[in-house]
């Protein structure tokens, strides 16, 4: 008798993968408190953290988890909520925050919420750093901002299409996310010219913080002074900034270079540089619009093997490094190895007279000769200054005296190259 040929096996439905909600929420503008208090801010730090993680939790279900960023961000899990509460439960979250440390006081505070729908897979593996959740909430999550003013409008939600997995990328809107995050610590967002000196043209833009009404390419860090810990996030918020606005200079089939700073004091701290380095990797880069990467504040006496090191775990393809020394006392002599750097830079002195910065800059050009790059300066603020910058050999530069054109990273993208 033949034998019986085993049923044909029924093909496994697709099943699409579960996502889960899940929230970044985070308090802004506590600056001004934090100096106020001085002392005793470590113990209005830590009532903080009680009344999050309290409210957190009340808010959560017992599958759900929170996972601390930094002194005052969280990232969160609402499983079997749909967007829309999720987004509700963040809402209240904030105001109850808002209104049990500060009441009807109007203080300016305000919590922050980013709510997004995440991939389990991706929840179950990245949730024991939150680094990865938290650059994907920045990029792709729905934004809420809760004060505790209340006359103020209640939050709203953008709506998400139910089903939809996920949020088509626009660049202005994460420019606006940017501008939005730094609004509260005094700062806005622009992006400001490097002028090439020969030429007094400009076709390279760096997004930079300033503080409000005084534009002007500055450090993150100088600007936030005694706030350390927001340096890291308004550094993330700039580098993400410069990403979306090469995308849209590409869009407009412009050419130009794109950049953004990071300390050094933010790179040689382990939970800043895994942060960065997790936003670098989210971002899509082309080499039609390149993004240059400013490590700056680089302090004296810091071995050259470990800017190159830094160079090397920061590296993305189509990213490219620019060295800025805290001073000129802080230039190295010689670099007598391939460092990986496109150029080098610093900052001249207050008061420098045109004989100090020629023996600056000169010491600037012959410590790169060697290497396959180009030096700048910034700080020529006078004719005598940008005349000795030319005569020594640097190439690009910024100061007063180049023009104080610059751009608010929303209007349209200009024609390039700019004229000083």
């Amino acid at each position: 008798m033949a034998a019986m040929s085993a049923p044909a096996e029924k093909p496994l439905p697709h099943l699409a993968p579960a996502t889960t909600a899940a929230a970044k929420l985070h308090v802004l503008n506590l600056a001004p408190i934090k100096a106020k208090l001085d002392g005793k801010w470590p113990k209005l730090s830590e009532l903080v953290h009680q009344l999050f993680e309290k409210s957190i939790r009340d808010a959560q279900g017992p599958r759900d988890h929170f996972v601390q960023l930094d002194e005052l961000s969280y990232v969160c899990t609402f499983h079997g909520l749909a967007f829309e509460e999720a987004s509700l439960a963040c809402a209240a979250i904030a105001k109850e925050v808002c209104e049990k440390l500060f009441g009807g006081v109007e203080s300016g505070i305000a919590v922050r919420a980013l709510v997004g729908e995440l991939s389990d897979q991706i929840l179950s593996r990245q949730f024991g750093d939150g680094a990865q959740i938290d650059v994907l909430l920045e990029l792709h999550g729905q934004e809420i901002l809760v004060t505790n003013n209340p006359a103020a409008p209640p939050p709203t939600v953008t709506e998400i299409v139910p089903g939809r997995q996920e949020v088509e990328w626009e660049p202005l809107n994460t420019i606006t996310k940017a501008r939005t995050a730094l609004a509260p610590l005094g700062l806005q967002v622009g992006m400001f010219p490097i002028w090439d000196l020969a030429r007094k043209t400009s076709s390279c833009l760096y997004a930079s913080a300033y503080p409000a009404g005084r534009p002007g390419l500055s450090s993150t860090r100088r600007l936030l002074g005694r706030a350390a810990e927001l340096v890291p996030e308004a550094e993330i918020h700039l580098l993400y900034t410069a990403h979306a606005y090469a995308h849209r200079v590409r869009n407009a089939h412009r050419v130009c270079a794109v950049g953004a700073a990071v300390s050094f004091e933010t790179l040689t701290h382990f939970n800043w540089r895994v942060r960065y380095i997790t936003a670098l990797k989210s971002l899509s880069l082309s080499a039609e619009c390149p993004v240059l990467l400013k490590l700056e504040e680089i302090p004296a006496g810091t071995p050259l093997g470990k800017l190159a090191e830094l160079i090397g775990m920061l590296s993305v393809p189509d990213l490219r490094f620019v060295l800025q020394f805290a001073s000129h006392m802080a230039l190295p002599d010689d670099i007598n190895f391939r460092i990986g750097a496109a150029g080098i830079g610093c900052a001249l002195p207050s008061g420098c007279e045109p004989g100090q910065a020629a023996a600056i800059m000169k010491k600037l050009v012959h410590a790169f000769a060697t290497q396959k790059g180009f030096t700048f300066v910034e700080g020529l603020n006078t004719t005598a200054l940008v005349d000795a910058a030319k005569s020594s050999g640097v190439r690009f530069g910024t100061g007063s005296e180049l023009g104080s054109s610059w751009h608010s990273a929303v209007e349209p993208v200009p024609h390039f190259p700019l004229s000083a």
